[in-house]
């Protein structure tokens, strides 16, 4: 143990300097140094990226509860990917809330960051705004968006395979260093149990709180090489495809929710009647509109009336005594032929206007006839 000096009131004897090269001689200088790993200012790493209220958990909640579909696509991926339930149920907040807001990696725990770039591609899709007109504020057409792509998400969860490796011994890194702050902390609220008159440390609880500290300070630095490594991994993944990926699986999830508009515009159901139906009676709907033996024809029909109203949409209408029905187009442009001048070898030598046989019709000419005709 180290003595204090009555004079000074510092201890002499041997005293070990910290992991930094600052020699500890009292409580004060131990809570110092530790500061970094006992202020308190921790964050706890999400594992959603996309943020959500509690009304939406609760909705989410019911829609996964009742959608036979929704269920199966979770439990199909979770049986190969870690995190899927978590990356559907982002994905689904991301189509249904109004402006969704999406998490910075760095608060997101590194074991989702995967999760976190299929979203952040998902956001920057052309055809994303596209896809939210039809789900924005309807749980069941968020869903549906989703149902029906396992194939896709399963490839993209693939090719993100070395990504999610990197992302998984990263997060090992992190709890590594987490724990290794909670070892300061406790070894420094030991070292304050066991301080003396002066405030002064014994010799084997500064050693426990130097060995604590050069812990911390080692996990602190292989989490951020694991974390460089995943961001690494992530980079290469985006490049090779993960983004092209996501857009495709926006486009399929397009022409499936358009073709379903349609088959509910030619049957006649429409928004009212939707609101008054649950998750599970709207699942039995769209399985029989697509299942009718007329659902194809129905799509026909369906097609010929978006046609028809963006013909519509072109009308000219009119007052009394005008043309009225005449639809605006190119066809009226291939119709009439353009007006171009008339060609001649020669042309005017003042005016460059191309001049007849009698030279005599460009304006310059046609001007200074007329003014000798009216002569006297």
């Amino acid at each position: 143990m180290t003595t204090p000096d009555s004079s000074t009131g510092n201890s002499t004897g041997d005293s070990k300097p910290v992991g930094g090269g600052l020699e500890v001689v009292s409580l004060a200088d131990l809570v110092a140094r530790a500061a970094r790993w006992t202020a308190g200012t921790r964050r706890a790493a999400a594992q959603r990226t996309v943020v959500a209220d509690v009304w939406d958990r609760m909705e989410w909640a019911d829609i996964r509860a009742n959608l036979e579909e929704v269920g199966d696509l979770i439990e199909d991926l979770a049986a190969e990917h870690d995190y899927a339930d978590d990356l559907i149920a982002d994905l689904w907040t991301v189509l249904f809330q109004d402006t969704p807001v999406q998490l910075d990696r760095d608060r997101v725990t590194p074991s989702r960051w995967v999760n976190h770039q299929i979203v952040a591609s998902l956001l920057g899709c052309p055809q994303f705004m596209r896809l939210r007109a039809a789900t924005v504020g309807d749980a069941f057409m968020a869903a549906h968006a989703l149902t029906g792509q396992f194939v896709r998400l399963d490839d993209l969860l693939w090719a993100a395979t070395a990504a999610q490796q990197d992302a998984a011994q990263a997060d090992r890194a992190h709890a590594a260093a987490a724990r290794a702050a909670d070892q300061v902390l406790h070894a420094v609220w030991e070292a304050a149990d066991s301080t003396d008159d002066h405030d002064h440390l014994p010799a084997d609880a500064l050693a426990a709180a130097q060995a604590a500290i050069t812990a911390a300070e080692n996990a602190d630095t292989l989490a951020a090489a694991a974390a460089a490594a995943a961001d690494r991994a992530l980079d290469q993944a985006a490049r090779s495809g993960l983004a092209r990926g996501v857009w495709t699986l926006v486009t399929e999830a397009v022409d499936r929710l358009e073709a379903q508009q349609r088959l509910l515009d030619v049957w006649g159901i429409g928004a009212d009647q939707l609101r008054r139906m649950d998750a599970a009676d709207r699942a039995v709907l769209a399985e029989r509109l697509r299942g009718n033996r007329m659902s194809e024809f129905a799509d026909l029909i369906g097609r010929f009336r978006a046609f028809a109203h963006a013909e519509a949409a072109q009308k000219i209408i009119g007052g009394h005594g005008e043309l009225v029905g005449t639809t605006l187009g190119s066809d009226i442009a291939r119709a009439i032929p353009p007006k171009s001048p008339p060609s001649a070898s020669r042309r005017c030598a003042r005016c460059s206007w191309p001049a007849s046989p009698r030279d005599a019709c460009c304006p310059t000419k046609r001007a200074a006839r007329n003014t000798s005709a009216a002569a006297p």
